[in-house]
């Protein structure tokens, strides 16, 4: 799923990858290709190690990022600020509908 989900990424978009499997689509992400990624609790321009994103992983901080607070984060997705926003599911019935009442 993590690589299908990287067939909606392109070069240089601002992708918000949520909680689970969305944000395992870096790990296929071409070497060529360069995306500005966001994390719901509120950082853009990460990659693997050092910080805390809304997965509980520890991610980096790349030349240029930010660091906002969450609701900043979630107005810039309502807002249509983020080219792709990719979010995690806790659970999803057979009909397609989505289940998210807590964070993993």
């Amino acid at each position: 799923m993590a690589q299908r989900t990287n067939k909606e990424l392109y070069d240089g978009a601002n992708v918000n990858l949520g909680v689970g499997i969305p944000v395992l689509a870096t790990n296929y992400l071409p070497e060529d290709m360069k995306v500005w990624v966001q994390s719901e609790n509120g950082i853009l321009g990460m990659r693997s190690m050092g910080i805390i994103n809304a997965g509980e992983e520890t991610v980096t901080l790349i030349p240029g990022a930010s660091a906002f607070d969450s609701s900043e984060s979630f107005g810039m997705i309502r807002g249509g600020h983020v080219d792709v926003s990719i979010f995690g599911a806790m659970e999803v019935s057979a009909n397609g509908d989505l289940v998210n009442y807590m964070i993993p």
